[in-house]
């Protein structure tokens, strides 16, 4: 008995009426699977396009707000720290 092999089978996609393909994923009883993947369009690519820079826009924001909510803390941290030392300062100075 020999060992035959199955070749796989290039089948090249359908068009649809507009001549665009479309995505389409087919599966038969012996497990082959054929996927049929459209190109992007000129509305797909934009929509891909502004989506993007919409993450990246809230992104931007939530980056500046963390910055805006952190700027106070560190500013007065910074105006604590100089007025011990010079507090320290005064204290030691006045011996």
């Amino acid at each position: 008995m020999a060992d035959e092999r199955v070749e796989p089978e290039i089948i090249p996609p359908e068009k649809s009426q507009r001549g665009e393909q479309r995505t389409r994923v087919f599966i038969d009883g012996r497990g082959t699977e054929r996927i049929y993947i459209a190109q992007p369009g000129s509305v797909g690519s934009i929509l891909v396009v502004l989506i993007t820079g919409l993450l990246l826009a809230a992104f931007f924001v939530l980056l500046l707000s963390t910055m805006l909510i952190w700027l106070p803390v560190l500013i007065l941290i910074g105006t604590a720290v100089l007025v011990i030392g010079m507090v320290r300062a005064f204290l030691r100075g006045g011996r």
